[in-house]
């Protein structure tokens, strides 16, 4: 089973609705407003499952995963961050917005794609890619919550 069959299983479990992927268009859409690139495997993910269908809803966790139109980049609300978060969109949180997970659109950054954790104490890294982020949410693994 691949891991956007293991995510859609697992939300279904939690009782939650499936969205509906976004479309190609709307990507294509972001990527042009915000000229950045979306990563192939988040890309295969808004296809497939379009973050969760209603604003507010998370798991049992309290993790959100949020639409293509809600995914922001992180420097606006986190001015004081480094400026190399300059094409890290947020695209879940944890507990209410506690914190929230960013992945890199930088089409010329060799961590496109890599996922941070920001707010708390900081920018932390959390994993090498967007499959790698969803392995550590299934497994509820210790890296999802940052250093304390």
């Amino acid at each position: 089973m691949d891991w956007t069959t293991q995510l859609v299983e697992c939300w279904k479990n939690d009782g939650l609705p499936i969205a509906e992927g976004a479309s190609e268009e709307e990507i294509s859409s972001f990527e042009r407003d915000y000229r950045v690139r979306v990563p192939k495997a988040f890309r295969e993910y808004l296809l497939a499952v379009n973050g969760m269908v209603h604003a507010h809803d998370s798991d049992g966790r309290l993790f959100a995963f949020w639409p293509l139109a809600r995914i922001k980049p992180v420097l606006p609300e986190y001015p004081a961050y480094p400026d190399g978060l300059r094409d890290c969109f947020m695209f879940a949180d944890f507990m209410i917005r506690s914190f929230e997970y960013a992945i890199n659109m930088d089409a010329e950054s060799q961590y496109l794609g890599s996922v941070t954790l920001i707010g708390g104490a900081g920018p932390q890294f959390v994993s090498q890619s967007f499959p790698d982020f969803i392995d550590l949410y299934l497994r509820d693994a210790r890296e999802l919550y940052g250093s304390k």
